[in-house]
């Protein structure tokens, strides 16, 4: 070391001093970064061929001798250590990477488990689903019946079926007899009803005829209107068989009986052809009857057949022989005389008069009444004093009666019941008549009439 050169110029330790020089001239180097290029398109050959920027070398020793001649001690001379920066490549497209930041610390959640979805049950909607189809038929349902069934019914009483391009069609015709002594009314229909009315307001006794048909044309109904005969004797003369056959004592067709004239009406129907199976064509038989052409007694012979039908008689009195089938029976304001039969099928049957017991019945030899219902109530009224003999029986029904009697059920079958004694048993006597009622299934309602 050389004495005569001043300290400050030389360092403390002049060779460890070179010594650091030389091995730290490439720790240090200056804080300019080299300008980050930022590329916008692909990088290509040429910008391999760009000219790299000067860099200004920094002397940290220089640095600290200007440091020492400024007055500045050894340790604020000595320059901070600055660590060596990677260097970027001057053709990178990503900027410098940051250092990441403290991360936070994951919370631990709590484990929930998930309730299973409860399966929503389809019962309310199949139940919503068969209630709205219900009301959907009942509306359908009910327009049919106000759109076709009750206009028909108010035209001829006879439903058209809507499905059928049928039409119905309507044909009345009437005539007069110039019968003076009825002695006997004999009605013989197939398909229709039979009214038998007493018309004080009637000189004459008429008969009405009502012809329904089902056809497609005005011309086809009038064809099947001429193919259904009403004969009416008088006037005119019964020329066909009679179609009743359960009447018992059928009329002659001369039209004379012993105790007065007889009134036959008679209706046709083909046997053969189209008509002959159409069950919807049927006639309706309406007689009006002025009360001075009958008998001062209850001798008139009154006989319908009308299996397809109903029949009503109102203020005839004599004895009956009325038969049906389908239809009902119903006789009001008569006197039954005996052996009268009123009979039917269905619907019942329904008698509102008195019975005439002759003066040579006895209880030994009584006058019979009958009235019978396979399928139908009976509903009788009779006078409150009548002294007769009742035999009542219905196989499945009751017997509601307004007079004292106990009818009793059958041991055998608690569904039956029946009844064999007096109608009045305070009556005493033995009663000198007998009424048979008798229904398969069905009631039997008796009545006592009112006023009696």
């Amino acid at each position: 070391m050389d004495q005569g050169t001043p300290r400050g110029n030389q360092g403390r330790y002049p060779d460890g001093r070179n010594r650091r020089r030389a091995r730290d001239q490439g720790r240090y180097y200056t804080n300019r970064q080299r300008p980050y290029i930022q590329r916008t398109r692909p990088i290509n050959g040429e910008d391999y061929l760009e000219e790299e920027q000067p860099v200004e070398e920094y002397d940290a020793y220089d640095a600290w001798e200007d440091s020492v001649n400024a007055g500045e001690t050894d340790e604020e001379a000595y320059p901070e250590y600055i660590p060596r920066r990677r260097r970027s490549s001057a053709y990178s497209t990503t900027p410098p990477r940051r250092s990441p930041g403290p991360r936070e610390p994951v919370r631990s959640r709590p484990v929930t488990r998930k309730r299973p979805r409860r399966r929503k049950s389809s019962l309310p909607s199949m139940l919503l689903g068969c209630g709205l189809g219900m009301l959907v038929a009942v509306g359908l349902a009910i327009a049919v019946v106000l759109y076709f069934v009750v206009p028909s019914l108010k035209n001829g009483g006879t439903p058209v079926n809507p499905f059928n391009p049928l039409h119905q069609y309507i044909k009345e015709e009437s005539v007069t007899t110039p019968i003076t002594s009825l002695g006997t009314v004999e009605v013989c229909t197939k398909i229709g009803n039979v009214s038998l009315l007493v018309d004080p307001s009637s000189a004459t006794t008429t008969i009405t005829s009502k012809k329904i048909v089902q056809a497609t044309s005005q011309g086809d109904a009038q064809q099947k209107f001429i193919q259904m005969k009403v004969e009416v004797q008088p006037p005119a003369t019964v020329t066909q068989p009679l179609t009743c056959t359960r009447l018992p004592n059928p009329t002659n067709q001369q039209g004379t009986t012993a105790s007065g004239e007889a009134l036959i009406v008679n209706v046709v129907f083909p046997t053969t052809g189209g008509l002959a199976q159409d069950t919807t064509a049927s006639t309706d038989i309406t007689i009006h009857i002025p009360p001075g052409i009958l008998p001062q007694t209850p001798s008139l012979q009154i006989g319908v057949e009308a299996p397809v039908g109903n029949i009503t008689v109102q203020g005839l009195s004599g004895v009956y022989s009325l038969h049906g089938n389908t239809g009902a029976i119903k006789v009001t304001q008569a006197i039954l005389a005996s052996g009268s039969r009123l009979e039917t099928g269905q619907k019942g049957v329904i008698f509102n008069g008195l019975l005439l017991i002759p003066p040579t019945a006895t209880a030994t030899a009584p006058a019979r009444y009958y009235i019978r219902s396979e399928q139908g109530d009976v509903d009788v009224t009779l006078p409150a004093n009548l002294n007769i003999q009742a035999n009542l029986a219905t196989n499945i029904g009751k017997i509601k009666s307004d007079f004292p009697i106990q009818p009793q059920k059958d041991p055998k079958d608690e569904n039956s019941m029946s009844y064999n004694g007096p109608l009045n048993p305070q009556a005493g006597t033995p009663a000198p008549a007998a009424l048979n009622l008798d229904v398969s299934i069905g009631n039997i309602n008796l009545h006592k009439a009112p006023g009696a």
